[in-house]
């Protein structure tokens, strides 16, 4: 009686232990697709910003619907993630002519971009191909990157960006 009890409490124990250390590792995030962090303050500096949907330029699937979700529908920015899909012939110039167009369709004020590692990005999302293309696909369009917010993660690794562009 007494020892099978002792062992069910000690098993009970270890598994809320357990529990309990699961739930302090998820509070770590160092994913931006699932970083509450990243995303509030990628959303309180756009607010701050005055920031209108057509004016920002999301560049990832990850990044499509967050913004309308967590502002209510009230920022439903520009989603470039199709034009910006990696294509399996990709060439050396890829994605400077993808973005080039799509920023001089959108004329975007604010560009996002996923700066952080996401292990749910499919091969078809380069995302520092897309921040190295961002001033070269800018500038031959006549405009210029300006200032840039970061937003880390919970884990304190990179997040998102948020890039000025001056036309």
């Amino acid at each position: 009686g007494r020892v099978a009890v002792a062992a069910l409490g000690a098993v009970l124990l270890v598994d809320a232990v357990e529990v309990a250390h699961g739930l302090r590792g998820d509070a770590v995030v160092a994913n931006p697709m699932l970083s509450a962090r990243t995303q509030h303050a990628a959303l309180a500096q756009l607010s701050s910003l005055q920031a209108r949907g057509p004016e920002v330029l999301t560049t990832t699937y990850n990044q499509a619907g967050v913004l309308e979700a967590w502002s209510g529908g009230a920022l439903t920015p520009m989603h470039a993630w199709l034009l910006l899909r990696r294509p399996d012939d990709a060439g050396p110039d890829w994605p400077r002519e993808e973005l080039k167009r799509a920023l001089a369709f959108a004329r975007p004020r604010w560009v996002l971009l996923s700066v952080g590692p996401n292990v749910m990005d499919g091969p078809f999302a380069d995302n520092a191909a897309v921040e190295r293309a961002l001033p070269v696909s800018a500038g031959e369009l006549g405009a210029r990157v300006g200032q840039r917010w970061d937003f880390p993660t919970e884990a304190g690794g990179p997040g998102w960006a948020l890039t000025e562009l001056q036309w």
